[in-house]
């Protein structure tokens, strides 16, 4: 299933540029919906008969479903919200992701009753189900329209084509293609790190209240540092070296973190270093976005740059489950019973290996960034001359 959002993610985006906006969060929510509904019927036992085959649908509609939802927060950060205002509305909805992925991990293993993973699947599914009928039904009544009466900035009524050429240059351009690997591995590496978190603490005798605690520093940090972006926008900062002093800061902190990990009876460093990965790691994915739509806007919508680089980090995720399935090794000691070991997917395995080297492609694409990347805010030069002549025409009007 996490391969399937990378096939249809490119069509995803020609149809977003053909239907529009508004009916883009509307399909995009009834597949969502649907595929919700799917998934708790299968739960539920209504149909014992077709339980799997109902489970196995609802996967497949929620995950064509995933790029429509996905890719849409830059595309209403840049034509509803004006630019000190775009990188706080995006961080909010591209980070929506990672937080369902955290709520989900939150309620679906209880620290008391371990064991009890079908109820807690049930519980989850009809909580899902019943959020995503009410999202779709709230979006069919509350988005009206595509566009704003008023723009929100110059370019916020802009127009920028579409077509393959346009995907294939944005591979080709140097200060794109560099922002969007960086920041397509750096999601790909939160996604495995809300996952699979757990597990390796779990391995390392830590209970599970301390996964707990680091999931919610690392959530509740982030979303804080991230909503800061938007300041640093505003007042016209350099945010491309900002960006390259947040992403090697948390470099440093990715590094200290297996070792933290390996650290028995050290749960306040475990807890310190996740939240302090949030803290640089969010706002840096941010303003990553952020950069990406600066650089693509003269010959990629926002939404494309957004699904480029969206549809990478599928591909690093795919990648990274490689590496964990491949230098993972048999555990050479009895794992405690509470842990949540799953298996059909997990296996009592030592994951120090592939946990360092995830870390180390991390590190690696980070240096990368900072290495070969050079700031082409194309869109924010646009908006400065369209400011300039506003003013221009002003003076002249008086003068005359």
């Amino acid at each position: 299933m996490q391969a399937l959002p990378v096939l249809s993610g490119i069509p995803s985006i020609f149809i977003i540029n053909t239907i529009g906006l508004r009916s883009s969060i509307w399909l995009g929510g009834l597949m969502n919906a649907v595929g919700s509904i799917g998934k708790a019927v299968s739960t539920l036992q209504i149909f014992k008969s077709l339980a799997f085959t109902n489970s196995v649908i609802g996967d497949v509609v929620i995950a064509l479903a995933k790029p429509f939802i996905c890719f849409i927060p830059t595309y209403i950060s840049s034509v509803w919200f004006p630019t000190h205002e775009r990188p706080i509305a995006t961080a909010l909805g591209s980070l929506s992701y990672l937080i369902g992925i955290i709520f989900t991990k939150i309620f679906l293993w209880s620290p008391t009753h371990p064991d009890t993973r079908t109820a807690d699947i049930t519980k989850l599914n009809n909580i899902w189900c019943g959020m995503s009928v009410a999202s779709f039904l709230i979006a069919l009544v509350a988005v009206r329209s595509s566009r704003p009466p008023t723009p929100p900035s110059d370019t916020g009524s802009a127009v920028v084509p579409l077509s393959i050429k346009s995907i294939i240059k944005s591979f080709l351009n140097k200060s794109l293609s560099t922002v969007s690997v960086c920041v397509a591995c750096q999601l790909a590496f939160f996604i495995y790190l809300v996952i699979d978190l757990e597990l390796i603490l779990c391995l390392g005798q830590y209970d599970w209240n301390t996964n707990l605690h680091a999931l919610l520093g690392f959530l509740i940090s982030g979303i804080t540092a991230s909503c800061s972006a938007g300041i640093l926008v505003a007042k016209n900062k350099d945010i491309g070296h900002v960006r390259k002093l947040l992403i090697g800061a948390m470099c440093i902190l990715i590094c200290f973190l297996p070792l933290t990990v390996q650290t028995k009876n050290f749960p306040v460093g475990i807890i310190t270093c996740c939240t302090l990965i949030g803290l640089v790691g969010f706002p840096a994915f941010t303003l990553g976005l952020h950069l990406s739509d600066e650089c693509s806007y003269t010959f990629l919508p926002e939404y494309a740059s957004m699904g480029v680089i969206l549809l990478l980090s599928q591909v690093f995720v795919l990648l990274y489950r490689g590496i964990f399935e491949g230098l993972s090794r048999p555990l050479l000691y009895p794992v405690d019973k509470t842990c949540p070991i799953n298996a059909l997917v997990y296996k009592p395995y030592d994951l120090t290996n592939p946990f360092m080297c995830i870390a180390g492609l991390q590190v690696v694409a980070s240096m990368l960034f900072i290495a070969f990347f050079e700031a082409d805010l194309k869109r924010s030069r646009i908006e400065m001359v369209a400011r300039l002549q506003r003013i221009l025409n002003i003076g002249r009007s008086i003068e005359i």
